[in-house]
């Protein structure tokens, strides 16, 4: 791809560029058209972003809520779980080392939780889609009434 410009200090791919290794090089041309010699050859490496994690049904149990997801062990991680769909309303947030991550159980009701990979230089991939989540309310257990209750009761 060359590209013949006269006035820009910019310049932007006129087409998307595929992960790879890429080199550019600049030459000048004078004000009577003349070119001069090319300079040094820069590299320039674009990398795949990172992969979109596909999360599992969390796990709920007594008082955690426990997530998983498919992603490398030593990957960087971010969770985001919210009250509504379009993440306005966080409820927690968690950066994660590994493809997992665990929280106090909110309160019952609906969530949506999402999850995007990190790369190893930081840059956030996207987020999974959402996926809806239902906490339910806490089982009423009835007292338990023994004998000595019930004849306290009696009087």
């Amino acid at each position: 791809m060359e590209h013949n410009l006269t006035t820009q200090t910019e310049l932007s791919p006129v087409q998307s560029l595929s992960p790879g290794n890429y080199f550019w090089r600049l030459t000048s041309i004078r004000a009577n058209g003349e070119a001069g010699p090319p300079g040094s050859p820069w590299r320039l490496e674009i990398k795949a972003p990172p992969a979109i994690p596909e999360p599992e049904p969390p796990a709920i149990e007594d008082d955690r809520l426990s997530f998983r997801w498919r992603g490398a062990e030593d990957a960087r991680f971010e969770v985001q779980m919210a009250r509504d769909a379009a993440f306005t309303d966080l409820v927690h947030q968690q950066v994660t080392h590994g493809p997992a991550a665990q929280m106090d159980k909110p309160g019952a009701g609906s969530y949506h939780i999402r999850i995007r990979g990190f790369d190893n230089e930081g840059e956030a991939g996207e987020f999974s889609d959402p996926q809806r989540i239902e906490v339910p309310l806490p089982r009423w257990v009835p007292p338990t009434l023994t004998f000595g209750t019930l004849l306290l009761l009696a009087l």
